[in-house]
């Protein structure tokens, strides 16, 4: 239950407010949501990120909602969050759910400092490829050739 993904009207009221702050449009004296450029593609699959996180803190960590949602966000949570992705799903999954919550949370409270979060993600990204890594998997040119031969 812990990695249901909760959709943005299901998010704590302040959630849904600063998320729908981040897509504000305006003129350059109204002000621009620092998300307002997104495709709708990226609106989806960050919220769909962020929404797992919030099912998660729903089922494992409720008394964290009552924060506000950049609150939520420490070093400590993130890692409990992170260990529980890592029992879940590949460290690609992980590097994807970790990035759309860094991405999510930092167009939603953009005066903080998300810097520390950033590198996470960032070693988190490098894990998740090392794992993807498939030169060590591939086939050369000639051995291809000599399979061919070998199966006429």
């Amino acid at each position: 239950m812990s990695g249901k993904v909760l959709n943005p009207t299901r998010w704590p009221r302040a959630d849904q407010t600063a998320w729908a702050a981040a897509f504000e449009t305006g003129d350059i004296f109204d002000g621009r949501g620092p998300a307002a450029h997104w495709a709708a593609g990226s609106r989806r699959s960050i919220a769909s990120g962020y929404g797992r996180w919030i099912g998660y803190l729903t089922a494992v960590e409720p008394e964290a909602l009552d924060r506000p949602p950049a609150e939520r966000v420490t070093r400590d949570r993130l890692r409990r969050y992170l260990d529980h992705l890592r029992g879940e799903i590949t460290p690609m999954g992980v590097f994807n759910y970790a990035k759309h919550l860094y991405d999510a949370i930092r167009v939603m409270a953009p005066d903080r400092d998300w810097r520390w979060f950033k590198a996470i993600v960032w070693r988190l990204d490098r894990r998740g490829h090392s794992h993807r890594n498939k030169r060590s998997r591939m086939v050369t040119p000639g051995q291809l050739i000599r399979l061919g031969i070998g199966l006429m």
